[in-house]
């Protein structure tokens, strides 16, 4: 699975400047280990990985301001489908825009008729397609890493919602338990897939 690593600090609405990364695209990782030194004012401070992988993308340059629940890089646990590292490596595409944008868009574009436009969509939820989504996610729920069982149900999800105007498309599914579907409902994340 490929996690994308967000900056976070003790403040909430912290910024701070990344001064060096330590770590470079396809460097393998521990959690704890260092990635990137930043500084505010003038205090000097080190970002440490969350988890264990590969370094797929850096997603922020040197002396770019950042600030806390900004996306910085892409680590590759080794679960990674081929799907997730094709989107993971395109790192050209702002995400915060790509979604916010398509959010607005199909806003727009929805029939009157919501419900004849959401039913239309789910209606292309076939049962092969909701097979092909899990075992592209390897059967793991893509926010809590849970795997299918006989007390886990399994759900596909859209990223997008079709209540906001999302596609039953291959780009917009992903696997997740009940229980974080249940706990995500028709919400949209701007700031990218959650």
């Amino acid at each position: 699975m490929v996690y994308t690593v967000k900056f976070s600090a003790d403040y909430k609405n912290y910024e701070a400047e990344i001064i060096d990364w330590i770590v470079k695209k396809g460097d393998k990782v521990n959690i704890g280990d260092v990635l990137f030194e930043h500084q505010e004012d003038k205090t000097f401070e080190y970002f440490e990985s969350p988890v264990s992988g590969i370094i797929n993308d850096i997603l922020v340059d040197t002396g770019k301001i950042i600030k806390t629940g900004e996306p910085v890089l892409l680590i590759d646990d080794g679960s990674a489908t081929p799907a997730q590292l094709y989107i993971a490596d395109d790192h050209k595409i702002n995400w915060d825009t790509f979604f916010k944008d398509r959010y607005n868009e199909n806003s727009k574009n929805i029939s009157k008729n919501k419900n004849y436009y959401a039913t239309q969509e789910r209606n292309k939820m076939t049962p092969s397609l909701r097979y092909e989504i899990m075992k592209r996610d390897n059967f793991r729920c893509q926010l809590c890493g849970e795997v299918a069982s006989d007390h886990l149900s399994l759900h596909v999800d859209h990223i997008f919602p079709v209540s906001k105007g999302g596609k039953t498309e291959e780009s917009n599914l992903r696997t997740l338990c009940e229980k974080c579907n249940i706990g995500k409902g028709a919400k949209f994340d701007e700031f990218g897939p959650n």
